[in-house]
């Protein structure tokens, strides 16, 4: 009938989509039987640009940061390539989770400008428990001009036809 009965969005608790579909799915309840009635289930797949495989990275051409979270502000004075970029004051922070193939090399590039410190990190989170099996960080000194930073990680094995859930957060 086109009516939501529920959604959840909860940026604190992601889990991988192959948690996803077992919690769904009957992996849980009393005894192992769970009364479930299911219409449909949607499913969103960002457009991946060029090389990029973070979700919404034209943000700078919106100002539409989601799935980004955190503190960090769309703000036209942080522009670098576009109309808008991120502002992140003192103790601000902007982090998403993204779901990569497992056992990959992958490279991460930063375009930041400003003073003070800023801190990229890179977790490779475990499944359900959300809590970091491998951090790979860099912390940079900022320049009055717009540099490029770049930090190289890898994911952990998962079993086939799994991904690996990537928390990536950027920290002033």
């Amino acid at each position: 009938d086109g009516k939501l009965v529920a959604e959840s969005w909860n940026p604190n608790d992601i889990k991988s989509p192959n948690h996803t579909m077992n919690m769904f799915f009957g992996a849980y309840g009393k005894g192992g039987e769970v009364d479930m009635e299911v219409d449909y289930v949607r499913y969103y797949q960002w457009e991946l640009e060029k090389d990029n495989e973070m979700p919404n990275p034209g943000f700078e051409y919106s100002s539409n940061l989601f799935p980004w979270e955190g503190t960090g502000q769309v703000t036209t004075t942080a522009a670098h390539n576009g109309k808008y970029g991120v502002e992140l004051k003192q103790n601000d922070f902007s982090n998403q989770d993204v779901y990569r193939n497992p056992a990959v090399d992958y490279h991460l590039s930063v375009m930041a400008k400003g003073e003070g410190n800023l801190l990229i990190k890179v977790e490779i989170i475990t499944q359900v428990s959300g809590i970091a099996e491998n951090m790979f960080t860099r912390e940079i000194e900022l320049t009055p001009d717009f540099k490029k930073y770049e930090l190289d990680f890898t994911t952990n094995p998962e079993p086939d036809g799994h991904k690996r859930t990537v928390k990536v957060s950027l920290v002033n």
